[in-house]
């Protein structure tokens, strides 16, 4: 696969919560770490809860039931 021939498309604000929601209906997890920039809509309380989420992100804060951890661009 020619890297170059992918075309990438999108323009943020993707709803991680419900990218949560739908992890939660595909089976059981221990962990969920999500990258991202942050620039999303997130709910009120962790759709996988009791199960712990991790947001790594280089811009904004994930939400208050994650705990978000920074990296350098």
């Amino acid at each position: 696969l020619d890297p170059s021939r992918i075309r990438l498309r999108g323009g943020g604000g993707t709803a991680l919560g419900e990218v949560l929601a739908q992890l939660r209906e595909k089976g059981r997890w221990d962990l969920a770490v999500v990258l991202t920039d942050g620039w999303s809509s997130w709910p009120q309380e962790n759709p996988l809860a009791p199960i712990p989420v991790v947001v790594v992100t280089w811009d904004r804060e994930g939400p208050d039931w994650a705990r978000t951890v920074k990296v350098e661009k």
